[in-house]
């Protein structure tokens, strides 16, 4: 692993542990073991840093996403949002950049919030892109009713940040029963025929 990858693996860990605040370069460079002034070699400030990680957690996150549905290409669309919605959110939930992903959007800093926001716009762009043809694949089979597509991501959206929160903020046997009931209610809304 090259040492900026090194930094950036660290620096994801310490921001999802302590926060922006919490986080000095310091205790970065002394997870790596390298001394402090080099991260300026890789990385211009703190700040810079912060939207590095920021942006490799989005693309991790969208990798993850676009491997499910390749992997998964021969299920039914609602199979395979299913399949989405319980590995995204375990994720979201559970890895060190699914919690910084959380943290960051509910509390970015102040100074980078409208960096922040530009990468998430696109980040979501990103996103539509990836789960576009999977609805679009769902009204063509018939299996969901004539909805707007932005309609369709918005709600999607919503439901995966809803259930990670749940996952967050319960015990895990609550939490999972939160998100199939979210999710029944989600699919049964949308759905042709309801389950």
């Amino acid at each position: 692993m090259k040492t900026s990858e090194e930094i950036l693996h660290a620096a994801l860990k310490t921001f999802a542990d302590k926060g922006y605040e919490g986080t000095s370069l310091s205790t970065v460079a002394s997870e790596v073991g390298i001394k402090k002034p080099s991260i300026y070699n890789h990385f211009k400030s703190k700040e810079d840093l912060f939207l590095a990680v920021v942006q490799f957690v989005y693309k991790e996150y969208l990798k993850e996403i676009k491997n499910l549905i390749d992997n998964n290409s021969n299920k039914t669309p609602d199979i395979l949002l299913k399949l989405v919605v319980d590995n995204i959110t375990t994720y979201l939930s559970s890895e060190k950049s699914g919690i910084f992903y959380i943290h960051f959007l509910l509390f970015p800093p102040k100074n980078l919030k409208e960096k922040i926001n530009e990468q998430f716009s696109q980040f979501e762009k990103d996103s539509d892109d990836l789960f576009i043809p999977v609805f679009q694949n769902a009204i063509r089979l018939n299996l969901i009713k004539q909805v707007p597509i932005q309609d369709l991501l918005d709600s999607f959206y919503c439901l995966l940040d809803g259930i990670t929160f749940q996952l967050f903020s319960y015990t895990r046997s609550t939490g999972l029963r939160k998100k199939e009931a979210a999710w029944q209610i989600f699919w049964n809304s949308i759905s042709k025929k309801v389950v």
